[in-house]
């Protein structure tokens, strides 16, 4: 992950340093990075707490394992999850007219977000499993212990702690208003749309497409006539589209699922910037 917004960054900074900085003009570019984040809660749907209730049409709650009953109870119970990202952008902007008020801008975006469970998050039903798990293997003859504790612990959900990791690269257009172009500070409010590529790990899919639409607010904080620097934070909606090939020859098909975020990223950005 690490190394793939390292490139990235490098990509962007030989970029920036290739432009032609001049005089102070309508035009800008900047490049920069940050970080997002997200949280929601996911109610479980009433088929899925039945399920859990009456697995196979029988009443399995309560029971007379206390432990069991505590495990039950998380799993009907509201999920908490929150999602941290790593960012890295550039940015070109074009502003219209002597007022330079009205600028329209067209970047490249990447980023990278690790999801994790936060509440409910089926700890005390994997615990359970393991202290059956050693109960069981503890009453196997010895030389048959090892390998069943190896079949006993391939499943990957019980000691998985990476979580969801996904990562997008999109192509951006969007617009700002300024409010003090020729000032020391120049606040601002745009907004901003976008799409490009993804990837989620361990979601063997043929293809992943990403959309992004937002909002912002940030300030410029000029140190001279060519030079400047970028606060902003913004609201944005993200949605992948993951599509998967089936079949063969003629009767191949292709099924997609929509990944949304059920609520809004939150991220903070710095960038530093030059007129030209």
């Amino acid at each position: 992950m690490r190394k793939n917004i390292s490139r990235f960054a490098g990509i962007l900074v030989l970029a920036f340093l290739g432009t032609p900085l001049f005089a102070a003009g309508p035009s800008s570019i900047v490049l920069g990075g940050g970080v997002g984040l997200y949280q929601f809660t996911e109610h479980p749907t009433a088929f899925n707490v039945y399920n859990r209730l009456y697995q196979g049409g029988v009443q399995v709650f309560p029971s007379n394992d206390p432990i069991r009953n505590l495990a039950t109870v998380e799993s009907i119970s509201p999920k908490k999850y929150e999602g941290r990202e790593k960012k890295v952008f550039g940015e070109y902007e074009h502003r219209l007219g002597s007022s330079q008020v009205l600028g329209f801008t067209v970047g490249l975006s990447h980023t990278e977000n690790r999801q994790l469970c936060q509440k409910n998050c089926g700890d005390i039903e994997r615990t359970y499993y393991v202290a059956n798990i050693v109960q069981d293997v503890a009453a196997l003859p010895a030389d048959q212990q090892l390998l069943a504790s190896l079949i006993y612990m391939s499943r990957p959900d019980i000691f998985d702690s990476k979580g969801m990791q996904s990562k997008h690269t999109l192509l951006d257009v969007g617009f700002n208003l300024h409010m003090n172009p020729d000032g020391d500070v120049d606040p601002y409010i745009g907004a901003v749309a976008g799409a490009g590529i993804c990837s989620v790990d361990n979601a063997n899919v043929s293809a992943c497409t990403a959309f992004k639409y937002g909002g912002r607010i940030g300030a410029r904080l000029n140190l001279n006539k060519t030079r400047f620097l970028v606060v902003q934070g913004g609201l944005n909606r993200i949605e992948y589209n993951l599509a998967k090939k089936s079949g063969l020859g003629l009767e191949t098909s292709l099924s997609s699922v929509k990944l949304k975020i059920p609520t809004p990223e939150q991220e903070a950005l710095f960038a530093l910037g030059v007129n030209f």
